[in-house]
């Protein structure tokens, strides 16, 4: 059965900013300075801008593949991150996308239900 969305929560409902106003973008958010979205005053409400501007890579223009370009990347970059600042054997515990099956780096802790 393929992984769908069944139900939607707000989790910020004091709309609090995720961007320091000390941040490099001085408070505002980086994908509506990249005018992925903007804000409708009509409206009162946000709206996209530019709906497939994840879907290609901005340098090369090649279509972009999330697993291999994003999410495993991060899978093996994270893990060494974190142990830099912590300890090397430090175990990480990672939860993995649902329906997906991969092999994880050195001292990952994931264990997805196998049905």
């Amino acid at each position: 059965m393929p992984t769908q969305k069944t139900s939607t929560t707000l989790l910020d409902t004091y709309k609090r900013k995720a961007w320091r106003p000390d941040g490099p973008t001085s408070g505002r958010c980086l994908w509506e300075l990249h005018h992925v979205w903007g804000w409708d005053n009509v409206g009162n409400q946000p709206v996209v801008l530019q709906e497939n501007y994840f879907s290609k890579n901005s340098v090369t223009g090649k279509k972009v593949d999330w697993y291999t370009d994003f999410y495993y990347t991060l899978l093996n970059k994270w893990p060494e991150r974190v142990r830099n600042i912590t300890s090397p054997d430090k175990l990480i515990f990672v939860e993995p996308i649902p329906n997906e099956v991969y092999s994880s780096p050195s001292l990952i802790v994931s264990a997805p239900d196998k049905h």
